[in-house]
């Protein structure tokens, strides 16, 4: 299988697909034709196309049995603009979707045995592996004890709409076909610890992300009196120091611990230039979750704007204190109190005043309905921040904004999961570096196919946190709750993905790895 996994590759890294764009229904097209070659049973009704009009492909092979296990992967990528580098070599950034020409650049620095290229880690050379299993399961479905759902989605890379849109298709065709979901094998790509490493890793469960944002309203003041004002940039900056890369705010779950959180962004909104201070900064950050509820994150955050608050209250009174003993003054105290309110609590205050949070909203929302979803949410907020009363005064806004991927750990107790640590267990003395792990460590769709209690059990926070939940923001919780399957990943191995260095390792990736998946699902089917 390595060499016709290794061939389709190639052609799907050629074709340019990143998302969002209708490149990725030509991959899709590709692997349609592959698939139908091959006499896979493509599923072409309902087709809920997105709507730009990009697709998701579903196909399958039908063997002896009820139960069903799912195949996926994403086949889109992220933009090319990072090949831009390679000028220098004669080449144009499109060399992205050229693995030769890229081997001629790259591999004096990271030698044989690597496919270059846009999408060759993440992740078409798993889509190929997929798709190469389709083939093999169809050439001979007596042998399969149930059925291979193949699940081939778009926009991950985006917002997630492909898994979103395909949950919704395996909701209706779970009860349309009276099939039983044993599992659902996510093939995203795996990194080791450093180029050196030679582990290699299954994961039953995946990592989640918030995105808990800020609004930092300071008092203006002129720069020649900066005492008589707070500024919010400084608060900012203690906010910042206080949230990035700080371990204390990482989640730890078996054996494990999340990342830790990094700013997306970090902007002060004075859109022009005098000699006053900023009033407003906006400020959202990437945190990562396992089995830690948004709730408690939000707690969290609150929490730590109140200590960054007090702390910079604190400071800014012993360095006027400094400056007037330069001029022997005696200046009064800072008349600042901390304030800090979330999103609901915001609301909550707002209500009190006599208006309507909803509305005022809602309303700011469709005002800003073509701008991206953060920044209509930053609006939003500032726009609700007005209705307070003293809204002059200096206060911390704590929000989430989208998107939310729940994270969790899938049970031992499921067909799927018995099946991964059977096939650990078999392969033990002739490849001890595959590993199982709980938490995939990438942002992946598989966050959708479970409905964890840390979701369960915060809806309502969401709801009242998260600036146009069920409007500008979807999630459909009834599909997800309805699929609640267990997932694991077990994907290629290679490096650098995102980066103009990609590149999968072809031995593992597509020479060992299609026998581990083969061999997963049929022990899935087995198991009853």
């Amino acid at each position: 299988m390595k060499n016709e996994i290794l061939e389709l590759t190639r052609r799907l890294v050629a074709i340019p697909s990143v998302s969002p764009s209708l490149g990725e229904n030509a991959v899709i097209d590709t692997l349609e034709q592959e698939l139908r070659a091959a006499g896979v049973e493509i599923l072409e009704t309902p087709l809920r196309e997105l709507p730009d009009g990009r697709r998701n492909l579903y196909a399958r092979v039908r063997g002896q049995g009820s139960g069903c296990v799912l195949l996926s992967g994403h086949i889109d990528t992220v933009p090319i603009d990072d090949y831009a580098r390679y000028a220098s070599h004669g080449v144009s950034k499109e060399v992205a979707f050229d693995p030769d020409a890229l081997a001629k650049i790259l591999a004096p620095t990271f030698g044989e045995g690597f496919l270059f290229g846009r999408g060759a880690l993440d992740m078409k050379g798993a889509v190929a592996t997929c798709v190469t299993l389709m083939k093999r399961f169809a050439a001979r479905p007596e042998a399969l004890p149930g059925e291979v759902l193949l699940v081939a989605v778009c926009d991950e890379e985006n917002a997630s709409a492909g898994i979103l849109r395909a949950g919704e298709f395996l909701r209706d065709y779970r009860r349309q076909e009276g099939v039983t979901f044993r599992g659902f094998i996510n093939t995203d790509y795996t990194s080791p610890m450093h180029t050196d490493d030679p582990t290699r890793f299954a994961y039953l469960g995946t990592i989640g992300k918030l995105l808990p944002a800020f609004l930092v309203n300071g008092r203006v003041s002129h720069v020649g009196e900066p005492f008589y004002g707070l500024p919010a940039t400084r608060l900012a900056a203690e906010l910042h120091r206080r949230i990035e890369l700080e371990p204390s705010l990482c989640e730890q779950a078996a054996g494990e611990a999340t990342p830790p959180a990094t700013a997306l962004k970090l902007e002060d909104l004075k859109g022009h230039y005098d000699v006053q201070t900023p009033r407003q900064v906006h400020q959202y950050y990437n945190v990562f979750t396992f089995e830690r509820a948004p709730s408690a994150v939000i707690h969290q955050m609150k929490e730590v704007a109140i200590a960054a608050f007090v702390a910079v209250i604190e400071e800014l009174q012993e360095q006027r204190l400094r400056h007037a003993a330069l001029t022997e003054q005696a200046p009064p105290p800072l008349p600042w109190k901390t304030r800090v309110l979330t999103l609901a609590e915001l609301r909550d205050t707002v209500r009190r005043a006599g208006h309507d949070p909803d509305l005022v909203l809602a309303t700011a929302l469709a005002e800003h309905d073509d701008a991206d979803e953060r920044v209509a949410c930053r609006e939003a907020v500032r726009t609700l921040w007005e209705f307070l009363p003293a809204a002059d005064e200096p206060g911390i806004v704590v929000y989430l904004a989208p998107p939310y991927y729940p994270g969790f750990a899938t049970s031992d107790d499921t067909p799927l999961a018995r099946a991964v640590h059977r096939l650990i267990e078999r392969h033990r003395t002739h490849l001890p570096e595959l590993v199982l792990r709980r938490f995939y460590p990438y942002i992946s769709d598989m966050s959708y196919l479970a409905f964890p209690e840390s979701l369960r059990s915060s809806i309502e926070d969401l709801k009242a946190n998260l600036p146009g939940w069920g409007e500008r923001y979807r999630l459909d919780l009834d599909t997800i709750a309805d699929l609640d399957m267990p997932v694991v990943n077990l994907g290629p191995v290679g490096f650098d993905a995102h980066k103009d260095t990609e590149r999968v390792e072809i031995e593992y990736s597509f020479g060992v790895l299609p026998g581990l998946i083969e061999e997963l699902v049929i022990d899935t089917l087995r198991d009853a």
